[in-house]
């Protein structure tokens, strides 16, 4: 379960207001890497709904 300040520092690097490492630094790879396949997930689908 995330807590409130890995909640925190994820919305901050997906929104670009933090660069990669620092996040890292923050909550660890795997936090990081999950926020980013999950960001690509819903582009993904944002994508595909809007060329159906």
């Amino acid at each position: 379960m995330a807590t409130d300040l890995t909640e925190r520092v994820l919305s901050r690097y997906v929104n670009d207001e933090i660069d990669r490492e620092p996040a890292i630094e923050l909550v660890g790879r795997d936090c990081v890497k999950r926020a980013e396949r999950e960001l690509q997930a819903v582009e993904d689908d944002v994508r595909w709904g809007l060329s159906a």
